[in-house]
């Protein structure tokens, strides 16, 4: 992977940027390199007083909307809002429902069912609307290319007012007005908004022309969560009104909003921020769309009880933990399809007859990132002759263009340079698939992968003050993504594997102790002990109140010498071993616990994740492995350790495993199977690796199923029963983890002070 760094170091910043960037020269130099260098442009990134936001009765077309939707009022007519199945979609039918209500009797909604009614308008629905005495229709987030659909209700007798964001077609559909910035260039103020945000426009100049008044923040979630789960890019309008919007999402008054946030803290996350409601608010919206439901997350939107949201809430969290689990089963698939038969193609052609038409995207995504290659993924409709599919391409690689390149053997399809989707007979299949592949061979199907990096600067300078400047700049997003580092010559402290392929680092630089994740880092065995000194690629995020860095990339460094020791500091240890907890608590009050287990023994207890800054620790739980005693007490930063361990946590691995199977039918019982690695490596005072080993040992012996998600999350599903025998490597394994958990927990409950302490400053681990 190349690293570059966008403006050399040395570059000279003109004192203006300097100066509108508050004085902050790395703020302003990030906006400079990132092309935003008139020091006005400057100030109105950071404070958005100092944006000029659009008028939306400015939009093109405004005007003959309002009006005819205030004429539509007075004659008391029957409103339908058409919208779409994706979030986008989704916020935007809520908001015309709740702001039109008021304007007319009568508004109904409807969501396009995916696999029976497919993207956009449909005509028999558009028959049912006129029977049921629809007077109007109002689109949202579709409409611009359902040329044929609109004429039908204009010829039956309905109006159409169109809102919608995506690309016209050269002829336009023949509604009565048509909100689309599309329209106008892509100069246009508006031209990245999303559906929800030409919605928004519409219903700001209605209620500014009707003189009806509109609260502060009042649908501003709806927009934020809109432009966040569409991916649109995050500068100008978007930009402002995500940043106006973001604290009513991130904070919400909506009763759906709140209860769904509940049912996510009964997980275990927490919703904090512009990425959270990427990571986990949006997919669970879309879920229901993908999965057969498109109407749940409307109801959830729009309810106002309590109990019926929460109920909505936990349905819409149990469907999109059957989409997780169904798209990791077809990802799986994909992939072994492609190491079997395609590894050497510049674009894949993945297809089984059984695949689930709603996760296809997401898959054809996972496997395009993976493989740096573009990729479709198709199956099979119930008519047994259509083949239907969706691609994901990468880098610079068109698969828009590929697919008109490959029209003959297509039915249809539409999309743009990242994502398409199409549909074929299924006889055409194998030829489509010669043909498509053919245009692009693998020299050129094969993305490079390229780190624009910000800034280069020390870890050391890498704390909640650098955090705090940072994010003067969020909201972040699509376009204008976090600040990316890159400190050079760092060492590693601490390296361990947390969950499939998930890495957990300790990085030190000028006497600087900093904290490092890895989501999916590369495998490459026995070369990670070989890393002294490296470079380090990351972005800045916070967990827990401290500094985390998310790792992008790190290469050994061109400067490597001998590894520095752990640290260097005097540690004063004290040994309440094998006393009573309540004596050690009544020693040492309000002191950090570092304690891992079942019980709740103490207000104070922290887990090896949680960490933190403090003077004193105490050790109630025997640390289970050397790398991880090192992170707490590097991360700490004590000076003044107590050991008050208790001794053996389990007689057993029978009743390791016991324990861990009790937890584990909780998570599918009360979670909907959700649970990381992390969570059940400190409920049970275990290593990660063996956590993962057990695991593995219950799915091979039929006890439990599993599948791993992002971020570290681990899906638990029940078992299939058993399956014979049990896998005498993987039993191995499982025995000779455990046996070496049990031997450093003892090791550290009978040495000496002394001992301890120089097993502690030694990098490699003694042998105990």
């Amino acid at each position: 992977m190349d690293i570059k760094v966008l403006l050399p170091e040395g570059t000279i910043l003109p004192e203006e940027c300097i100066e509108a960037a508050n004085g902050d020269e790395l703020i302003a130099g990030i906006l400079y390199r990132r092309g935003i260098k008139d020091p006005e442009d400057v100030k109105k990134f950071i404070n958005q007083d100092y944006y000029n936001s659009f008028n939306p009765s400015d939009l093109e077309c405004m005007q003959e909307a309002t009006l005819s939707i205030l004429s539509k009022a007075d004659d008391g007519a029957n409103v339908c809002i058409y919208g779409d199945y994706d979030v986008d979609g989704i916020t935007s039918t809520v908001l015309l429902k709740e702001a039109l209500t008021p304007f007319f009797d009568n508004v109904i909604c409807h969501i396009p069912h995916r696999f029976t009614e497919g993207y956009g308008m449909n005509s028999d629905v558009i028959r049912d609307l006129k029977d049921n005495n629809i007077d109007l229709i109002i689109t949202c987030d579709c409409g611009i290319s359902n040329i044929d659909e609109i004429k039908l209700a204009r010829d039956i007798g309905m109006d159409v007012i169109i809102t919608d964001h995506h690309t016209p077609p050269e002829i336009l559909p023949p509604a009565n007005v048509i909100l689309n910035p599309k329209l106008y260039g892509d100069t246009h103020p508006l031209y990245f908004l999303p559906g929800v945000g030409v919605a928004y426009m519409l219903i700001m100049s209605l209620y500014e022309r009707s003189g009806r008044s509109i609260y502060e923040g009042q649908w501003l979630d709806l927009v934020a969560l809109g432009i966040i789960a569409d991916v649109v890019p995050v500068i100008g309008e978007c930009r402002y009104l995500l940043k106006k919007g973001l604290p009513y999402l991130i904070n919400p008054d909506r009763i759906g909003l709140k209860a769904l946030y509940s049912v996510l803290n009964s997980n275990n996350c927490t919703v904090e921020d512009e990425e959270d409601i990427a990571f986990q608010i949006a997919p669970r919206i879309n879920a229901a769309g993908r999965m057969d439901n498109p109407y749940l997350p409307l109801k959830l939107l729009l309810e106002q009880n309590w109990d019926r949201a929460l109920e909505n809430a936990m349905e819409l969290d149990s469907l999109n933990s059957r989409r997780k689990t169904l798209q990791n089963y077809m990802y799986e698939q994909a992939v072994q399809i492609v190491e079997e038969e395609q590894r050497d193609e510049g674009i894949f052609v993945l297809y089984n007859a059984s695949w689930h038409e709603g996760v296809l995207g997401i898959v054809a995504g996972k496997v395009a990132e993976q493989y740096r290659r573009p990729c479709i993924c198709l199956t099979l409709k119930d008519d047994g002759f259509t083949a239907t599919g969706s691609a994901r391409s990468v880098g610079n690689v068109s698969i828009y263009e590929l697919l008109v390149d490959s029209e003959d053997y297509l039915l249809k399809f539409g999309g743009h340079k990242q994502a398409a989707g199409m549909s074929l007979n299924v006889e055409k299949l194998e030829l489509f698939t010669r043909h498509i592949q053919a245009l692009l061979p693998k020299e050129k199907g094969i993305q490079k992968d390229l780190i624009d990096v910000d800034v280069e600067a020390s870890i050391s300078a890498m704390d909640n003050t650098m955090l705090r400047r940072i994010d003067k700049l969020a909201p972040f997003g699509h376009a204008f993504s976090k600040p990316v580092f890159v400190s050079r010559n760092v060492d590693i402290v601490s390296n361990r594997v947390i969950g499939k392929n998930h890495r957990r680092l300790i990085l030190s630089s000028d006497g600087t102790q900093v904290e490092g994740i890895w989501w999916w880092a590369p495998s490459i065995g026995d070369e990670w002990d070989e890393l002294k000194k490296v470079d380090v690629v990351y972005t800045l995020s916070q967990n827990r109140g401290r500094v985390l860095l998310t790792v992008l990339h790190m290469k050994c460094s061109k400067k490597q010498e001998l590894r520095p020791p752990t640290f260097d500091r005097h540690i004063q240890w004290y040994d309440l071993r094998r006393q009573p907890i309540d004596k050690i608590l009544k020693t040492c009050p309000d002191i950090p616990i570092y304690y891992e287990g079942l019980e709740k023994i103490s207000k104070n207890v922290i887990t090896r994740y949680e960490i933190s800054k403090c003077e004193r620790l105490l050790l109630i739980s025997a640390p289970p492995a050397p790398a991880i005693l090192r992170e707490l007490i590097v991360l700490s930063g004590a000076n003044e350790v107590i050991l008050g361990f208790q001794g053996d946590d389990f007689l057993n691995i029978n009743q390791f495993m016991r324990q861990l199977q009790a937890i584990l039918k909780h998570v599918i019982q009360n979670r909907n199977g959700v649970t990381t690695i992390q969570a059940l490596s400190s409920l049970m005072c275990a290593p990660e690796e063996l956590i993962e080993i057990a695991l593995l040992y219950l799915k091979d012996a039929g006890f439990i199923d599993y599948i791993w998600e992002d971020m570290g999350e681990v899906i638990i599903c029940r078992g299939k029963g058993s399956n014979g025998l049990p896998n005498r490597q993987i039993e191995e394994l499982l025995h000779n983890s455990f046996h070496e958990m049990i031997a450093f927990k003892r090791y550290i409950n009978s040495r000496e002070l002394a001992t301890i302490d120089s097993l502690l400053r030694s990098y490699t681990d003694n042998q105990y």
